[in-house]
């Protein structure tokens, strides 16, 4: 019994597809530039940075120039946070962009991103949430989180007039993670070891 049980076993985990996706960790550094207005209610702090993930379907090439990754659809899943909001893949009124350099290890080390949020008020008017990160040559490095005010009526302030948090000239850093294996395969680990307890019991 126990040697069918390893040949099913076996079959199961020849006939199982690698997991290949990749998940890049961002962590910026603490804001040290606040501009508070009167609305939206909330501000930012300067315990606050940008940090999120992106989840690719392969890992990115070795010294691979800054790239657009968004258009030929590596990016499978991604989340990034404020420390005020969250913009994650599943929101339905978000746009995004990613464009992504890497050094010979396959680590990013060049990157300008972007996911917007965009929220309809009541009345006219959206309510523009947003969160950026840019390190490249040519331009200056910046992390910023940016709400943009608007009345109970729906009417929006000028980009001027909003909430934003932000630091310059002090790049985050990425980090390479494998992306946490599917349900499956713990599945299998669990049987694997249950299956060697049974064997050393039917011994």
């Amino acid at each position: 019994m126990t040697r069918y049980l390893l040949r099913g076993l076996t079959i199961l985990l020849v006939s199982s597809p690698a997991h290949a996706n990749v998940v890049y960790n961002y962590v910026g550094n603490h804001f040290t530039s606040i501009v508070d207005n009167s609305r939206p209610a909330g501000t930012y702090d300067t315990s606050m940075r940008v940090t999120g993930f992106l989840e690719l379907a392969a890992p990115l090439l070795a010294g691979m120039p800054l790239t657009d990754i968004g258009s030929p659809g590596l990016v499978l899943n991604f989340s990034f946070s404020d420390g005020r909001n969250s913009i994650a893949a599943n929101d339905p009124t978000l746009s995004s962009a990613f464009h992504i350099g890497s050094k010979a290890a396959g680590v990013i080390d060049r990157w300008e991103w972007e996911v917007v949020h965009n929220d309809p008020i009541d009345g006219g008017g959206t309510d523009l949430r947003f969160i950026r990160s840019v390190h490249h040559d040519g331009v200056a490095d910046q992390d910023l989180g940016f709400i943009r005010g608007c009345t109970d009526s729906g009417t929006c302030f000028n980009l001027g007039q909003s909430d934003t948090g932000s630091i310059i000239n002090a790049p985050g850093s990425w980090s390479i993670a494998p992306a946490p294996l599917p349900a499956a395969f713990w599945l299998l680990g669990s049987a694997i070891g249950a299956l060697g307890v049974l064997s050393r019991r039917i011994a």
